[in-house]
């Protein structure tokens, strides 16, 4: 059985919200032996509103588990947070091994015949429990399903437990990102550095493998942080690129049309080339933009003028980007990195 729990304040609406689910499960499940969270990300103030009901249920009863993997992406987690949860006995784990953003709302209550399931747009935040409008829905199944096991499984293999230097490490580089985000050099996205460093583990969510092919002729293409165009989308083609790789004319004036396909879309296109009088030559990437950064470009020949293409985001793949950040060498500043393989 399923009930819609929207968490929205209307005099139209007469529902119960996500945030009074969860306190009530927590006063209801007795049950239940484990609850288990996954979460995008957490504040200290959105752990507060529920705190008090977890630790009571917690502690109600000899064996209960209460366990929480939370997410870095965007340095939305507070390290507040999470030092909160540890204390009032949570057993949280960090995401370190993954491809894309981590970014469900669920919490999972377990017992000997069957599953209670809130999962919704929330966040562990006070502004997502308490004031945004989100949607959510409860379920009740019994037992489990292997599908969602293993899920489940690939979230904790995928997982580190918190200690005191995982802790400070992710406090230290948010603090530092903090305090540069004013600065235009400083990329959109917040890819924590124990993410890139861990290698890829058994049963972790991590893409197997690039969607293009690196043979001979490939072209390595670094993203620079101040890309011209809407969103940064104009990228800055090197003349040697332009006129070697992709075909361009070595004449002010000339062009070249370009025939591209996303890879990773299906989406193809035709734009064109043109060497500019400041010999500048760019073309319109719009998968690149400044949210995906920091980034590379890989482009691979299928034909004269014909390219297959993907983007390779740190933060959405960052296995594959620290290979390609390896095979491209030490990063200067202010100098773009390429490779033709």
């Amino acid at each position: 059985m399923s009930e819609a729990l929207p968490t929205i304040k209307s005099p139209l609406w007469s529902c119960s919200d996500f945030l009074t689910s969860v306190r009530e499960a927590f006063t209801t499940k007795a049950k239940c032996s484990n609850v288990r969270m996954y979460f995008y990300g957490a504040t200290q103030s959105g752990w507060s509103e529920i705190k008090s009901y977890a630790k009571k249920w917690l502690n109600a009863k000899k064996g209960r588990t209460i366990a929480a993997y939370i997410g870095t992406d965007h340095a939305l987690t507070e390290p507040e947070a999470l030092a909160a949860m540890s204390k009032d006995g949570v057993a949280v784990y960090l995401l370190t091994c993954y491809s894309g953003i981590f970014h469900p709302k669920l919490i999972v209550f377990t017992g000997k015949t069957e599953t209670y399931l809130l999962s919704g747009s929330n966040n562990l935040t006070r502004s997502g429990l308490c004031s945004n409008i989100e949607f959510a829905t409860a379920v009740t199944i019994p037992g489990t399903t292997e599908s969602f096991a293993n899920w489940e499984s690939a979230i904790h293999n995928s997982s580190d437990a918190l200690n005191e230097a995982l802790l400070k490490d992710y406090t230290q580089q948010r603090n530092q990102r903090q305090k540069k985000l004013q600065d235009s050099d400083v990329p959109w996205q917040f890819t924590w550095r124990k993410r890139r460093k861990v290698a890829m583990r058994p049963g972790a969510a991590v893409q197997p493998r690039l969607p293009i092919e690196l043979k001979a002729g490939t072209l390595l293409y670094e993203v620079m942080p101040k890309e011209t165009g809407l969103m940064g989308s104009q990228i800055q083609i090197l003349k040697k690129i332009a006129v070697d790789y992709f075909g361009l004319p070595g004449k002010v004036g000339s062009s070249v049309a370009i025939n591209l396909k996303n890879v990773s879309t299906g989406e193809q296109r035709q734009l064109t080339m043109t060497y500019n009088r400041n010999t500048t030559m760019r073309l319109s990437i719009h998968e690149a933009s400044f949210t995906k950064r920091p980034c590379f470009l890989i482009f691979r020949r299928e034909a004269k003028s014909a390219f297959s293409f993907i983007v390779v985001s740190e933060a959405l793949d960052p296995t594959h980007f620290q290979l390609l950040d390896k095979a491209l060498g030490v990063k200067r500043p202010r100098i773009r990195r390429k490779k033709i393989i």
